[in-house]
């Protein structure tokens, strides 16, 4: 396990132990569950920005918002109602659908919902979806919010007899782009003073898009190193966000301060259903140093050098580096508001390799006290004397940014996919001895992976009496010896594909009459990327099929030519009947001599 890892570890408190259970446990003997009979669920979701409540300045309403939302669940039992630690819901109960997402760029309590409809998507399968995309922009709302994109995305796939592999079976994505909230014409402030209290680019930079991406999926059992370990499949949840800048009192001298989180951030739940085998990977982007920095970008005086950036290193985020005085000092020496570096994330795995799940955040901002006093004095500065002065009712409230929740669940040994489908037919059936007839071999794929290493190997066999010859193979077997034919390579079959093999086969004359009786045994590999991604593992999957096909008639004896034979019999008949005819006609003569004659 990575240093990273194994830190998250202690400071979770929960896998110090596992390797020790492992080794004194001996878990039971089990066998990967059928896929329709598995019982497996778990969901990913993820929000770039969260606030409860914010304010600038005194009025009716706080604004609760979140911003580049991406949610996706799967349930093989039915969907139930999931919700995620910010109260926002993952998934709704949903009869008869089992995977759903869904994602958006913006929600907000004070924006109109007819119109945010426009830009959020959902999807629930069965059956699957095509990939759902609404988009919104540019839109602003004086004083509320405004945006150059707002973007959601959704897919859900699911089959109730199969597995779906190499594709998500459930995804959800939100985007949004140049982000502002509570600014412009806020209560009559300026917009040259406030551009707005939280936006997601700097003063004079360019826009800072955002994009939160969701999903589960069913991976081949790997280590968290990416090497097999099992032959079946487990389950995956997983989000990834790339986090565009959060500028706080953004357009405020002296007060404008720029979050940065470099690249793209990744959490991770894998449940294999193998023992000491689900875990949690959670990845700052690689490479990056520092993965986060902090800046005054914005002086208090005109022609003020900004100060410089404060980096904040992979160890420093994970508690592994002390982080120095970035949390005190000429940083934040304005006093408004204090940083927690991924504060309090949570992760359980089980140890018998069936569930994981965690939850982190990248950011949370959180005012200190006296923060409303001194930029109320920033901005009377900057209105000047004869200005009145701003009635600042300052608000910032459970404000998260890179929140991320996972998890993940499988029964014991993992899943077991169908077999792939393999079908047989003979043509003609019945076929006469003498005759020949063509077997066809039919092999779909399923799957949204591309099929390869297709072996097939074909065996003919016969009841008593029935002969048969094998005339020939298309395509041209590898081998055939006797009764057996086999293709070691028939691949690759697309995904979705299908392919045929014909083989011609003569029944000689005189056999007899019965059936032939054919066995195909079909074995593959499913190329599906590792949950860790970066490279593939193949998973085997294999299929056959059984047929006693076809029938097989004997030849009949023809019927004897005719020759003539019947007329010689009615010659013969005819002579017999006279010739008996004479000699009763003569016997009855001399009966009647003898008569007459008598005393």
């Amino acid at each position: 396990m990575s240093r990273k890892y194994q830190r998250l570890g202690r400071r979770f408190g929960a896998l110090i132990t596992l390797t020790a259970l492992a080794l004194m446990l001996a878990p039971p003997v089990h066998a990967a569950v059928p896929f329709k009979d598995a019982a497996f669920s778990g969901y990913a979701t993820g929000t770039y920005l969260h606030a409860d409540a914010l304010s600038l300045v005194a009025g009716p309403n706080t604004l609760k918002v979140d911003a580049g939302f991406g949610a996706a669940a799967v349930n093989s039992r039915g969907l139930t109602a999931v919700t995620d630690e910010l109260g926002r819901e993952v998934s709704p109960a949903l009869a008869g659908k089992n995977s759903y997402g869904a994602g958006f760029g913006l929600d907000a309590n004070l924006l109109n919902s007819e119109l945010l409809e426009q830009q959020q998507a959902a999807a629930a399968a069965p059956p699957s979806t095509d990939l759902i995309v609404k988009r919104l922009g540019p839109i602003t709302v004086p004083g509320v919010a405004s945006a150059g994109a707002l973007e959601g995305r959704a897919q859900a796939r699911y089959d109730a007899n199969t597995c779906i592999l190499g594709e998500d079976m459930s995804y959800g994505q939100g985007d949004v782009a140049d982000l502002t909230l509570l600014g412009d014409e806020i209560a009559d402030l300026p917009t040259e003073i406030v551009e707005a209290l939280i936006g997601t680019n700097p003063s004079n930079q360019d826009p800072g898009a955002v994009r939160t991406s969701s999903r589960t999926r069913l991976v081949p059992q790997t280590n968290e190193a990416g090497q097999k370990i099992g032959d079946n499949v487990g389950l995956m949840s997983e989000t990834k966000q790339t986090l565009a800048p959060v500028v706080l009192f953004q357009g405020i001298p002296g007060a404008e301060l720029t979050i940065n989180l470099l690249g793209e951030w990744t959490l991770r739940a894998v449940a294999t259903g193998i023992p000491g085998q689900a875990y949690i990977q959670y990845m700052p982007p690689e490479g990056q140093t520092p993965v986060l920095t902090v800046q005054n970008t914005l002086p208090a005086e005109e022609g003020q050098t900004p100060l410089p950036a404060v980096g904040v290193t992979l160890d420093q985020l994970l508690g592994i580096a002390p982080l120095d005085d970035l949390l005190s000092g000429d940083v934040l020496n304005l006093g408004l508001v204090e940083l927690e570096l991924n504060p309090d994330p949570t992760i359980v795995e089980n140890p018998d390799g069936t569930s994981a799940s965690a939850s982190v955040d990248v950011v949370r901002v959180t005012l200190l006290p006296g923060a409303e006093g001194v930029l109320e004095g920033l901005l009377g500065d900057l209105l000047g004397d004869d200005a009145e002065d701003p009635d600042v009712a300052l608000s910032l409230a459970d404000v998260r940014i890179g929140h991320m929740e996972v998890a993940a669940t499988v029964p014991p040994d993992g899943i077991k996919c169908p077999d792939i489908e393999v079908t047989k037919t003979a043509s003609p059936d019945p076929v006469n001895a003498g005759n020949d007839f063509i077997y066809t071999i039919n092999i779909v794929n399923p799957y949204d992976c591309t099929l390869t290493d297709v072996k097939v190997v074909d065996t003919i066999t016969a009841t008593r009496g029935v002969k048969f010859n094998i005339r020939s193979q298309d395509p041209a077997a590898s081998s055939v010896s006797n009764n057996v034919i086999t293709w070691n390579d028939v691949g690759p079959i697309p995904p979705r594909g299908s392919k045929q093999l014909r083989i011609t086969v003569n029944i000689p004359a005189d056999s007899a009459a019965g059936n032939l009786i054919n066995t195909a045994v079909v074995n593959s590999n499913c190329g599906l990327d590792t949950a860790q991604g970066g490279g593939k593992i193949n998973l085997g999957l294999s299929g056959g099929v059984r047929v006693e096909i076809p029938r097989v008639q004997a030849q009949v004896a023809p019927p004897l030519p005719r020759t003539g034979g019947e007329n010689l019999l009615f010659v013969a008949s005819a002579v017999g009947l006279t010739l008996l005819s004479l000699l009763s006609a003569a016997g009855y003569r001399r009966l009647r001599v003898r008569a007459e004659n008598a005393p």
